[in-house]
């Protein structure tokens, strides 16, 4: 048993030694190599050159890269498309604005959208809307300089 350990150790020790000897002569060619480099670089700066490209002919003069567009790169802008203009107000009968203004300007308290919405039927606006009430509370939310809230469904005309 103490044969074949020792030969391999014998073996190991030869691999390793000729490993070694393979990295110090790599090692002593970089170290040429480098000096060969410093020696060419005193040679340019003795000379005055600043480079290894000083040494060939001058580029000729190019024009600049042009300029990027802006707003080029990316996913393209989305396209501006113009508000429906909505429906054409009624020939024969207030438009709903008008009728809510008239509705909560003869009011004496604070009225719920129901009550504007039967409030401006009875005034004679017309449509055929299975949800005028909600219509009339989204009309209502953007009008916000003639009326007021004053709680949740209940409005008012604004006091000049």
């Amino acid at each position: 048993m103490q044969t074949s350990t020792s030969g391999a150790r014998a073996a190991f020790e030869r691999v390793l030694e000729q490993f070694n000897t393979n990295v110090r002569n790599e090692f002593e060619r970089l170290i040429a190599l480098a000096e060969v480099g410093e020696r060419a670089l005193s040679l340019f700066h003795d000379e005055g050159i600043s480079g290894p490209r000083a040494a060939t002919k001058p580029r000729a003069a190019t024009a600049p890269a042009p300029k990027k567009q802006p707003g080029k790169r990316g996913r393209p802008p989305k396209k501006v498309v113009a508000a429906k203009p909505g429906r054409p107000p009624a020939k024969d009968g207030p438009t709903l604005k008008s009728a809510l203004l008239g509705v909560l300007s003869s009011a004496t308290k604070p009225m719920s959208v129901q009550e504007i919405t039967a409030g401006i039927v009875a005034a004679g606006y017309k449509s055929s809307s299975k949800n005028l009430s909600v219509i009339v509370g989204n009309n209502l939310i953007g009008m916000k300089n003639e009326i007021r809230r004053v709680g949740r469904g209940v409005y008012e005309l604004v006091k000049k």
